[in-house]
């Protein structure tokens, strides 16, 4: 695993007796790692505490999508059953949920919109686009 550009062996997830990892996602500004597993549990590891916690998913299925906005202030996180759970990530690494929505597909892929506002004050737009597969 790459922290900053650096081969990083510290980073020690344990592994899951029965499930495997399905998907990961760097924060773009702190050493925290978004980690899903095909159980629907969701964790995070902070690289900076070398800390790992797990955090009440509203998964049941894979989680296949993990997806930071720019600045790091929200988390949207999908499953193979289509439920998308957004997330409010405080300065501390936090996660509060902010929304569920179930659909009835699962999505290929989450992108967030940055304001016009992002290229000078890193201000960012939260609304997103979901497309389903």
């Amino acid at each position: 695993m790459f922290i900053l550009g650096k081969l990083c062996s510290e980073v020690d997830i344990p592994p899951h007796p029965t499930a495997q990892v399905t998907s990961l996602a760097w924060h773009p500004i702190q050493r925290l790692l978004a980690v899903g597993w095909e159980t629907g549990e969701l964790y995070l590891w902070n690289d900076h505490e070398e800390e790992l916690h797990q955090i009440q998913s509203l998964h049941r299925a894979a989680i296949t999508i993990l997806e930071f906005s720019h600045a790091g202030s929200r988390l949207v996180t999908a499953d193979q059953s289509g439920s998308v759970v957004g997330w409010r990530s405080s300065s501390s690494g936090n996660l509060q949920t902010a929304f569920t929505h179930e659909l009835k597909d699962s999505l290929s892929q989450v992108v967030f919109r940055a304001s016009p506002q992002d290229r000078t004050n890193a201000a960012i737009d939260i609304k997103s686009v979901i497309r389903t597969q």
